[in-house]
């Protein structure tokens, strides 16, 4: 991943230099070239070299599912580098991978710590404040229901990729389908408490 990391790194300075370069002769831009074509053959070479153990990993499908894969971390928030550097990163992710963004674990979690944090909220303060509060609270809560949604997205995925059975995937969804009743009846109450009919 490092070396991969600094090929790209290389071939953006490559291409800074050249681009910042108006002047440069015919001979230095096609030894420019020549260098990028030889980076580029040296992170193929390194992607076929991480596909095969990925390869070798998809014999055992009973996989860890917190394993997330080395190329890929769903919640980074960095952009790419540049354009070419995305459909090299795509390539590299294992078939097998069962990683989601949350576990189950961590949803229940989120869950349960949005329910009560709304349960213990009162309208104290004035008008404006009591809005404040609840519009914080709303929001919080519409950041817990999308990271449900993107589960089930993801479990639908896996799903489909035959990354995980039937079985798993019913009882993960009715899973989801507890958590996202509970965070409603949580955001219903809420809505009680300040008096506010959404």
């Amino acid at each position: 991943m490092k070396k991969n990391m600094l090929l790209t790194m290389g071939i953006i300075i490559a291409l800074s230099l050249s681009g910042c370069q108006k002047n440069t002769s015919d001979a230095e831009t096609e030894a420019l070239k020549e260098q990028i074509t030889e980076l580029q053959q040296q992170i193929t070479e390194l992607q076929q070299n991480q596909q095969e153990p990925a390869a070798s990993n998809e014999i055992s499908p009973e996989a860890p599912s917190d394993q997330a894969p080395a190329t890929e971390n769903p919640t980074s928030q960095e952009p790419p580098a540049t354009s070419e550097q995305s459909p090299a990163t795509q390539e590299t992710v294992p078939q097998a991978d069962t990683s989601t963004t949350h576990t189950m674990e961590e949803l229940t979690t989120l869950v349960n710590d949005f329910t009560d944090k709304a349960d213990a909220a009162t309208p104290s303060g004035s008008n404006s404040e009591d809005m404040n509060q609840f519009f914080t609270l709303k929001q919080e809560e519409k950041q817990i229901d999308d990271a449900l949604d993107r589960h089930e997205n993801e479990l639908e995925y896996l799903y489909r990729q035959n990354t995980i059975t039937r079985d798993e995937y019913k009882s993960k969804e009715r899973e989801l389908e507890r958590l996202e009743d509970q965070l409603d009846a949580a955001e219903d109450r809420l809505e009680i408490t300040f008096g506010i009919d959404d």
